[in-house]
């Protein structure tokens, strides 16, 4: 018997979580790149009622770093100012 992945999508998840905690560095940018369409996969999030919050453990940056660089790549609702 042949063990295949069981990948689940976001809108499976989203289906059973009202909240989303994301890490920043390697999961919603690399550098200052968003990686793939995250920021769209957020905004899906915030508008089907979910609450999204991300994390880092880059202790050189404060919110506001932070909040401008996902400015920056495209994201319409930063919070933390």
């Amino acid at each position: 018997m042949e063990n295949k992945p069981q990948w689940t999508t976001i809108k499976e998840l989203a289906e059973k979580y009202d909240c989303f905690v994301l890490d920043c560095d390697g999961v919603v940018w690399q550098g200052e790149h968003q990686i793939h369409d995250s920021f769209k996969v957020v905004e899906w999030l915030e508008e089907q009622g979910k609450r999204v919050m991300f994390v880092s453990n880059n202790s050189t940056k404060v919110t506001h770093d932070f909040t401008e660089k996902m400015k920056r790549m495209g994201y319409q609702n930063p919070k933390g100012e």
